[in-house]
């Protein structure tokens, strides 16, 4: 909406309600009073909304599997003795990552060439500032990553810079919590939010990028601007 694409939104909302309620349609479970989409809506938007109606949700407290800024916060501040400071904390921090996306999404220029990077933000956000996120809401950042290895082969200025940040993100996210590393040093990644920042590292290169489009396009701006001949006022 911020970059005027009235069109996209409007049909991205009417494919996101026609693909919601499709299962919800055809396999509404028997004997259910409503289907997945409505549960969905009901038990986590709602609870969203109105956290104290149905009382504490799935999402309260420290949980090692919640790879959101929320968990993040949840698993060093406890959110059910110190509710006070986990929220003004929690706060803070959602307001800081808030602030550095929308600063980014206002600088990248508008047209095609941002569809990318905006979608990649967007994701990212999604990921971070959900009450709840799993490690298999990660394969949103297949968008994030082909979409900076991309700009990494063709941006010789921070190509350096940005496999070090790529190689920093694959170690904190997949490196350190699998299979092949054990569960012993899975789960002290998950203690230490190792997903959370892994992803958060990638705004670093996002940042890098936008800003150097940013420079370029003020410098062109400015040089058309001088290149354009001053009419002569009407005194002269």
């Amino acid at each position: 909406m911020w970059k005027r694409h009235f069109v996209a939104a409007a049909a991205f909302a009417v494919v996101f309600v026609a693909a919601s309620y499709l299962p919800e349609l055809l396999f509404t479970p028997a004997g259910a009073a409503h289907g997945y989409f409505n549960t969905w809506l009901h038990e986590v938007v709602d609870a969203s909304l109105d956290p104290g109606s149905a009382g504490p949700a799935f999402w309260t407290g420290a949980n090692l599997l919640n790879h959101s800024l929320h968990g993040a916060v949840s698993l060093q501040i406890d959110e059910t003795t110190q509710r006070a400071l986990h929220h003004a904390v929690l706060y803070a921090v959602d307001a800081a990552f808030v602030a550095v996306v929308a600063t980014l999404l206002v600088l990248s220029p508008r047209g095609r060439r941002s569809i990318a990077i905006d979608g990649s933000l967007l994701l990212i956000s999604m990921l971070m500032l959900s009450p709840m996120t799993s490690r298999s809401h990660y394969v949103a950042l297949l968008l994030p990553y082909m979409t900076l290895l991309t700009l990494n082969f063709h941006d010789q200025r921070t190509q350096t810079f940005g496999r070090c940040v790529l190689a920093a993100s694959f170690v904190l996210i997949t490196l350190t919590s699998n299979d092949a590393v054990g569960e012993t040093v899975t789960i002290w990644a998950y203690k230490h939010s190792f997903l959370v920042l892994g992803t958060l590292v990638l705004l670093i290169y996002f940042a890098a990028l936008v800003i150097r489009r940013h420079r370029e396009r003020v410098v062109l701006v400015a040089s058309a601007s001088a290149a354009v001949p001053q009419t002569l006022s009407p005194s002269s």
